[in-house]
């Protein structure tokens, strides 16, 4: 048996690894609807109806109270699906007109980037993972690969 955090990061890079094709696909679908923003919201409806579906079988209504905790939620929390939004309909844009390749290595180093900033300062409570020699020089790496894929 694969012990839990290895199992984490293949799942992670497979979710990774889904992205691009998430991009193609909107990126097709804003093409052939000659409108972008159009395309996200259909992969934002298409994408809630599953998570009901999903949330419908595996739940059972076994978590109302979950649902009745929504209104102690702090509205930051609800931003996720606004960024959400944002970053689909970039790509969306992104893709048809700069490439796959390009417009990933540039999501890759922008999310790099940010994430090590959130780990240092612990951003909305999340545990504290400072920035070291190590860090920095993984995010230098990913920024190498974004010119090296950029320029070809």
């Amino acid at each position: 048996m694969l012990p839990t955090a290895i199992l984490f990061i293949i799942l992670a890079v497979f979710a990774g690894s889904m992205l691009p094709v998430q991009g193609v696909v909107n990126g097709q679908l804003g093409r052939a609807l000659d409108n972008v923003v159009l395309a996200t919201l259909i992969s934002f409806v298409v994408g809630a109806l599953t998570l009901l579906l999903v949330f419908l079988f595996r739940y059972n209504g076994s978590s109302v109270s979950g649902l009745q905790g929504l209104s102690q939620v702090p509205p930051v929390y609800y931003t996720g699906g606004i960024l959400g939004a944002f970053y689909v309909t970039m790509v969306t844009l992104l893709i048809p007109r700069i490439g796959v390749a390009n417009t990933m290595i540039a999501i890759i180093f922008g999310q790099v980037l940010l994430s090590l900033l959130l780990d240092h300062f612990g951003v909305l409570g999340i545990a504290v993972r400072e920035i070291n020699w190590f860090r920095a020089l993984g995010a230098g790496l990913v920024l190498t690969g974004l010119v090296l894929v950029v320029r070809n």
